[in-house]
């Protein structure tokens, strides 16, 4: 992979953390007393008003869903920098990721074959 295929999915992954960024910032903005506290989620009284339309149940799986991705992401954006000959290839055969696979999954450590585990 050369350096301009290297910044097109590092962009990609740039936009793609800045849209996370801006779903969970929504949810912690609307959910009513949400709090961290212990690892424990905790939201209001009404468990059908969440943030994201549907319940304060989706809200939280919603937001440990994508602070999953986002963390994904960023590892993804420190191998670029770390590492840039080897972003792109397999962590398990050392082979190429397909093109189309990082397009679709840019943080992808895995070619196809190997994603499955």
């Amino acid at each position: 992979m050369n350096d301009k295929e290297r910044a097109h999915f590092e962009s990609l992954l740039l936009d793609e953390r800045r849209r996370i960024a801006r779903t969970l910032a929504r949810i912690e903005a609307t959910a009513p007393a949400l709090s961290s506290s212990g690892g424990d989620w905790h939201f209001g009284d009404d468990p059908s008003s969440g943030a994201m339309g549907a319940s304060e149940t989706y809200d939280v799986a919603m937001m440990l869903h994508q602070t999953a991705a986002l963390e994904e992401i960023d590892d993804a954006l420190r191998r670029i920098k770390e590492a840039p000959t080897r972003f792109g290839l397999c962590d398990k055969c050392g082979k190429p990721i397909a093109a189309g696979r990082l397009e679709i999954v840019p943080a992808t450590r895995f070619c196809q074959l190997h994603s499955r585990g």
